[in-house]
């Protein structure tokens, strides 16, 4: 036999071992179809029959409607309330669109507008202007307070919608098929305050006030470590020392002070005419000439330095004639056939040898002397 427990009223109180169960909201027309399937029990989802999340399906979320003592179940606090909105048929990749929304996440609606629109590109102002609207939504339709300030980007995604294909031609016949992505921009802002995750700064704009209980103080008291009591205490050490120190300096400081007093009093100084000269005319014209004569002095020092640093310029052994000299329109040229004529020297050289040698020997056999001096200047004229 089955037992059947009682069912328990919607609105009945929730006792401590009791789990809430999930409610589940949809739309009539939401029903999977299920016709041309062997087995019913298996639900087939396609993407051509819009299942998932739609602009309909995210607009009709701001239309239900919950019970006053609804509880979440993942969190066991009461539900929130939650604005919905979707922006649609957005010219631009849904990946160029991810790292923006997954930025914006769990942040509070002005903040994320105001980090959004410091970067101007094109995902950043999208993104700004569809949680500036959601934000309109939720003040002129659901009449929620200040919701800049009280609400906080719970989702924000990208849902690609339709791909419209487009021929380029290029050059010489070629042709080449392009893909235009349209998206649909999903937002969903949360009252509250924003989770809090690693890796993020608090918001210092938020105007949920945190009580502090003294409590909660000695816990974090509790949860130092021994190495940062340690730290603490050095520190405090170092201030009270840096205390005594100063202390002591102005201490010294004020007994030297009043030791020189009492020795000025005792010297008398003689009067420094600062205002007016004094009656004394020969003392005055004595120390005009001797002030004189020093700065004459000085100015001679410097012009001789002067002179001498000028008298040891040299030219440089580095300097050619042929490098100040301009070139000539073929150096170029010259420079590259340079080896090349080397070689054809060498050449031309050592054929002058061997035709002077050809014709001494000539000469010798023939036995004239005089013929063989003219035939070696014939050569080196040739």
């Amino acid at each position: 036999m089955k037992r059947f427990l009682p069912a328990i009223p919607a609105y009945a109180p929730i006792q401590r071992f009791e789990k809430p169960t999930p409610k589940i909201y949809y739309a009539p027309q939401w029903r999977l179809d299920k016709s041309g399937q062997r087995d019913e029990n298996i639900e087939k989802y396609s993407p051509m029959n819009n299942y998932g999340v739609t602009p309909d399906k995210w607009e009709y979320l701001n239309k239900v409607v919950w019970p006053p003592n609804h509880v979440v179940p993942e969190t066991g606090e009461p539900k929130p309330r939650e604005v919905f909105h979707v922006k649609e048929s957005i010219h631009i990749h849904p990946k160029k669109i991810f790292p923006s929304c997954y930025f914006a996440q769990n942040m509070i609606a002005s903040e994320a507008i105001k980090q959004l629109r410091h970067k101007q590109t094109k995902p950043t102002l999208l993104l700004a202007e569809t949680i500036e609207e959601a934000v309109e939504k939720a003040s002129d339709e659901f009449k929620i307070e200040n919701p800049l300030e009280r609400m906080f980007v719970a989702e924000a995604f990208g849902i690609q919608c339709k791909i419209i294909k487009s021929l380029r031609r290029h050059a010489k016949g070629q042709w080449n098929i392009l893909r235009h992505r349209y998206i649909n921009l999903h937002v969903r802002l949360e009252e509250g305050e924003p989770p809090k995750f690693k890796g993020r700064e608090p918001d210092p704009n938020v105007l949920f006030f945190e009580m502090v209980d003294s409590e909660e103080i000695i816990e974090e008291e509790r949860i130092l470590t021994e190495l940062e009591k340690n730290a603490i205490a050095r520190r405090q050490h170092l201030l009270e020392m840096r205390k005594r120190f100063t202390n002591k300096d102005q201490n010294g400081e004020e007994n030297g002070n009043e030791e020189e007093n009492g020795e000025e009093s005792k010297q008398h100084f003689a009067i420094q005419f600062r205002s007016y000269k004094p009656v004394n005319v020969k003392e005055s014209k004595t120390t005009e000439e001797t002030t004189n004569r020093d700065e004459i002095n000085l100015i001679n020092k410097k012009v001789e330095k002067q002179l001498e640093a000028g008298k040891d310029t040299k030219i440089g052994d580095s300097l050619d004639i042929n490098t100040l000299a301009p070139r000539k329109v073929d150096w170029d040229l010259r420079r590259g056939i340079k080896e090349k004529l080397d070689k054809l020297d060498r050449r031309t050289n050592k054929a002058i040898n061997q035709l002077i040698r050809k014709r001494v020997k000539e000469e010798v056999e023939g036995g004239n002397e005089e013929l063989i001096a003219y035939a070696v200047q014939d050569v080196g004229k040739d």
